[in-house]
């Protein structure tokens, strides 16, 4: 019975653990100008996405206070968190569109990393915590697009309700 209670507590720490990781850190350049390109566009992405996760977490914390208010809330402050929201969605896309571009490179950069001579593992890592970088931001933005979809579905509805005209 011990044995099994510390199994569970190792595997809950363990998940936990793995769960809640931070982003990968930034390497340093190689100087291997393909490589160090697509290892500073994959974390500029990440960059822009865990922006872009913080700004639409601002505005889905105040739609959630307007929850059972919300037909209390001024009309151009219900505007003013639809347009941030569509913007935050424009935004969302382009750099998803972005992410998968930058991803497709990532197998032929990884295939070709032995052409880098004496950088070689170098250039492997960095494109591999590159990929990390990547799949984080791809994360954090199919975060952004459920949180904006049902934000603007729920102030899209209160300002239909109130008879005003929606884009």
């Amino acid at each position: 019975m011990k044995k099994n209670i510390n199994f569970l507590l190792i595997f809950l720490l363990a998940t936990t653990t793995a769960i809640a990781q931070d982003p990968p850190k930034r390497p340093g350049d190689i100087n291997v100008s393909e490589y160090d390109a697509f290892k500073n566009n994959a974390f500029d992405i990440l960059d822009q996405s865990t922006k872009l996760k913080a700004n639409v977490n601002t505005i889905d914390k105040d739609v959630k206070n307007y929850s059972g208010i919300i037909k209390t809330v001024e009309k151009q402050t219900l505007i003013k968190d639809l347009k941030s929201l569509k913007a935050i969605k424009e935004s969302g896309e382009a750099l998803s569109k972005k992410t998968e571009e930058l991803s497709g490179k990532s197998q032929d950069l990884l295939a070709n990393a032995k052409k880098a001579g004496l950088k070689a593992m170098s250039a492997t890592k960095n494109t591999k915590t590159s990929v990390t970088a990547l799949d984080t931001a791809k994360g954090h933005l199919g975060e952004v697009k459920d949180l904006v979809a049902n934000d603007v579905k729920l102030i899209q509805d209160e300002l239909k309700a109130r008879g005003e005209p929606i884009e």
